[in-house]
């Protein structure tokens, strides 16, 4: 249950986060309970919440029978996605706070003026000086805890919809759009043979009255915003260690460093005999805890409470450590090993020097690496429980100069910035390296770094306009003692080109009311890589759409010409070109080409266009109905983000058509069709037709 003070922290939380970083505009969630299935669209950002809460989305929900070629999808249901009316959330007030909370979060304003204090207008949210992006943050996060909450809270808001399952379906399909950027969020839902999502794995490490629990949340955070852990104790009756449930707030992106891809919890346990048992549940995006759950059994471990006493550190005429040290007797059999510790610098930076040490040994010989030799032996229990020494001080003696830097290499970039690398050797003892420049090959380097870089990067900043064309380096590793290493080869590193290739132009257009041809000169300039053509539509009252590309091509497969089919008759497109040399300097864009499509007449549009994929043929499906007979129809295919291309001339007699040389593609695929009559009337485009074969 959502207690004030728990909301109220939340709040406070949400009052000291930064702007939030660049997010999708929903995150969607899907489930099957029961005999109803979910859809959920949860804001990313204020934007998005406002645009569902405005009235701003539509939802259509479709029904998907069978799985063999042929298979239609059928419209359940279309409605415009709002929140509940004030009049009708407000007489239905529970006289809960969350449901107060969210009313207010959604029809703030209104909120302001007519909800009582005695009525839950405890949010505060008239916060005195406060920023009002803060506040909308506030508004904005309240409405998404209180709908990870509550599935009603959700529904009330507008921001996802359920519907009872029919058992003639075996998938639903839905869209919800347009989102604030003008894009389509689709949901899909297996109903036949649904399986909730597994709960992960719970994980725990006994201590000494003390369990610590952590399990994996990253590979399940599309499935829950949250976890609960329950305890038994001796078969007792159950009760929650995370009453409110905990959450991993860095779960969401896709490249999670690895600490922050799990949760973690402690439990103080009443001593080391009881047995206790803990319980995984997952806490769903809509509103529920998971009956599934993971769960573990075990006791707390008796383990170690003393440190050992390192008695004596002695050198040897060959640079090794002779270590001596003590440990209680009684304690041995909880020791699971000993280790030394080793380090350049006083109480800092200790790295394992030698591990695996058996709970009865007290004496081992190990390797001096650096100049000044830090040693501290630890006692490791079988619990994972680790007590140190005391330091202590050896000086090591050093002649032998570490091996040359292998694999220099590097480039300068368009900034003058030179990136330098190279291959760092594993000898222990190894300090850094020194780096030496020069601008002239036969002239002497000079050394660049006043004292050691650990590499094996290195950045280095020259003039880019200076005359001369390339820059010289070496480098050369040292030791702690001060060994210096033979110097690496001399590396010559090119300056880059900062003049933009010239771009190409324009030499005929032509249309003939179904097609553009452009044709153009190739650029002057002989650095030139790869060629760009971009188009935009220029609207009545002459406003201008972005430009977009629709062919892209390097230079040894040139094209000069290239003819547009898809355009629509009476438009007008303006064209323009850009080159990319191999610096990746990018030319101006070449006088625009302008034309208008010569307007022959257009037809009635083509109905019921749809595309189905079947895996087992790998093979798209598309079928449509048109009421007239034209004399063919012209079918597109663009794989991925390529441009849309014809594919197929078809019979105008025919409304299906196969597709059979698709692959598995991530981005899928789209097609769309168009009518040609014989007197060269066609039909406009029909709408993008999506298809994923993965």
């Amino acid at each position: 249950m959502l207690t004030t003070r728990t909301f109220c922290a939340f709040l406070l939380l949400l009052l000291a986060l930064p702007v939030a970083a660049q997010t999708p505009e929903y995150y969607t969630h899907t489930q099957v309970r029961g005999d109803s299935v979910f859809f959920r669209w949860e804001p990313a950002s204020i934007a998005a919440f406002r645009h569902v809460t405005n009235g701003g989305m539509t939802l259509e929900l479709y029904g998907v029978r069978g799985t063999e070629r042929g298979e239609e999808g059928t419209l359940v249901t279309s409605e415009r996605v709002t929140p509940l009316g004030w009049n009708d959330w407000y007489a239905s007030l529970p006289g809960e706070r969350l449901d107060s909370f969210t009313l207010q979060s959604v029809h703030t304003e209104r909120a302001r003026k007519d909800l009582p204090e005695s009525e839950g207008f405890a949010l505060n949210i008239d916060v005195p000086n406060a920023d009002p992006r803060r506040l909308d943050t506030i508004l904005w996060g309240v409405n998404v805890q209180a709908g990870h909450r509550s599935w009603r809270m959700t529904e009330k808001s507008g921001f996802g919809r359920a519907y009872p399952t029919d058992d003639r379906v075996d998938t639903y399909l839905a869209k919800v759009y347009p989102t604030p950027a003008g894009d389509t969020l689709f949901f899909v839902v297996p109903v036949d043979g649904y399986r909730a999502p597994r709960v992960p794995e719970l994980n725990v490490r006994w201590r000494d009255r003390k369990a610590e629990l952590n399990w994996l949340t990253h590979p399940y955070a599309s499935a829950y915003y949250a976890y609960t852990v329950d305890r038994s104790v001796e078969g007792g009756p159950w009760e929650s260690i995370l009453p409110y449930g905990l959450m991993n707030n860095d779960d969401r992106e896709e490249n999670v460093p690895e600490p922050l891809q799990s949760l973690y919890t402690k439990d103080q346990l009443p001593n080391n005999e009881d047995s206790i048992r803990y319980r995984l549940y997952g806490l769903t995006y809509f509103g529920a805890r998971t009956e599934k759950y993971s769960e573990v059994k075990g006791t707390g471990m008796s383990d170690i409470r003393q440190s050992p006493l390192l008695l004596e550190t002695v050198q040897t005429d060959s640079n090794y450590a002779i270590i001596r040290w003590d440990f209680p007797e009684e304690q041995e059999a909880l020791v699971r090993e000993f280790r030394i510790v080793h380090t350049d610098t006083a109480g800092t930076d200790y790295r394992v020097a030698m591990e695996g040490i058996p709970a009865g040994s007290r004496e081992v010989a190990l390797p001096m690496i650096f100049d000044d030799n830090y040693f501290r032996v630890q006692a490791v229990s079988t619990s994972g429980t680790v007590y140190s020494s005391f330091e202590s001080l050896i000086m090591a003696y050093d002649v032998t100069p570490p091996v040359p830097p292998a694999d220099f290499t590097g480039y300068i970039d368009t900034a003058g910035v030179a990136h330098l690398s190279w291959v760092r050797s594993d000898e222990p003892d190894l300090k850094g390296y020194y780096l030496f420049k020069g601008y002239f090959r036969d002239a002497e380097l000079a050394m660049i770094t006043p004292y050691s870089v650990p590499g094996p990067e290195l950045l280095d900043t020259t003039p880019i306009d200076l005359a001369n064309d390339s820059i010289y380096y070496q480098l050369r590793a040292i030791d702690y003692r001060g060994n210096g290493s033979e110097f690496t080869p001399i590396l010559a590193l090119k300056k880059p080109d900062i003049y933009p290739p010239s771009p190409p132009r324009f030499s005929d257009v032509e249309n003939d009311g179904k097609t553009i041809l452009l044709k153009w000169v190739s650029s002057p300039s002989d650095d030139v890589v790869q060629y760009t053509l971009w188009r935009r539509e220029l609207t009545e009252g002459g406003k201008e759409g972005p430009w977009t590309p629709v062919l892209s091509f390097p230079t040894e497969q040139y094209r000069g010409a290239y003819r547009d089919s898809l355009v629509e008759p009476g438009s007008t497109y303006a064209y323009t070109l850009r080159v990319l040399d191999d610096d990746q300097l990018r030319s101006d864009f070449c006088q625009p080409a302008t034309v208008k499509v010569k307007d022959y007449g257009l037809r009635s549009a083509i109905q019921g266009f749809s595309a189905t994929y079947s895996g087992d043929v790998k093979a798209v499906e598309l079928t449509w109905s048109y009421a007239e007979r034209p004399r063919e129809f012209y079918v597109y295919r663009g794989a991925g983000n390529e441009p849309v291309t014809l594919l197929k001339v078809i019979d105008g007699g025919v409304n299906r058509f196969v597709d059979t040389g698709v692959r598995p593609a991530d981005e899928g695929y789209r097609y769309l069709i168009r009518a040609v009559f014989n007197d060269g009337d066609v039909s406009p485009f029909t709408d993008t037709a999506l298809i994923l074969t993965r």
